[in-house]
């Protein structure tokens, strides 16, 4: 019988293990993160809010039924200690990087104008009327309902350091509901979250985080 003239290439039976064995722990540990992401595909509690009572003046953001109140003094520091970290950054910057501190001196101005405005308010503030982002200018956050504030106070909420109206009247908890939404493959899906008080299509604050890779 003739011989074959296909040589195996030594060490080659041990490549081809190898491989063989990171596919099985890859799709092994895809099927887990499947399973995991299945199985914790909801979570919810609860969140317990500033028992304070409303004062005048206050800084205000409207979010339909909702009314959130937080102390002047609070937004004002908050928005003159990011000023603050934005000069310091100018300052270690110097002229060695002209782009980031063209980036800088535009968001210092627009924290700055905010804390002035806040700090100047002698009856209630619509904190929707703040123009505060980073970086350049950018006509189109120029209308105010600023994302920076909108989060920041958020983190108020969560912490319970903001006082919470929902339908004229002050409410102590609020329903945070996590839900992995399942976008046809793992690649396009993520967690829907949302807090609102009684009605789950009534939120406070809606946002998606999306986990695809």
């Amino acid at each position: 019988m003739k011989k074959s003239n296909f040589n195996i290439i030594p060490g080659a039976e041990f490549s081809l293990g190898v491989v063989s064995l990171l596919f099985m722990k890859s799709t092994l540990l895809f099927f887990i993160l499947t399973i995991s992401l299945t199985a914790h595909s909801q979570e919810a509690w609860e969140i317990n809010l500033s028992k304070n009572l409303k004062s005048h003046p206050m800084a205000t953001w409207e979010q339909g039924d909702y009314k959130i109140y937080v102390g002047l003094d609070q937004m004002e520091k908050f928005l003159g200690m990011t000023a603050q970290e934005y000069i310091n950054n100018i300052s270690r910057c110097g002229e060695k990087d002209s782009n980031l501190v063209k980036y800088y001196r535009p968001t210092v101005k627009r924290y700055e104008d905010a804390a002035k405005l806040v700090e100047q308010a002698n009856a209630d503030f619509d904190l929707r009327t703040l123009i505060v982002y980073n970086g350049t200018e950018d006509e189109n956050q120029n209308i105010g309902n600023s994302m920076v504030v909108r989060n920041h106070l958020k983190q108020l909420v969560e912490s319970g350091s903001a006082i919470v109206f929902y339908k004229d009247k002050q409410i102590f908890t609020l329903q945070y509901n996590s839900e992995y939404q399942d976008k046809e493959s793992i690649l396009q899906s993520g967690y829907l979250i949302r807090t609102y008080f009684d009605d789950i299509e009534n939120c406070i604050f809606t946002e998606y985080i999306h986990t695809g890779w």
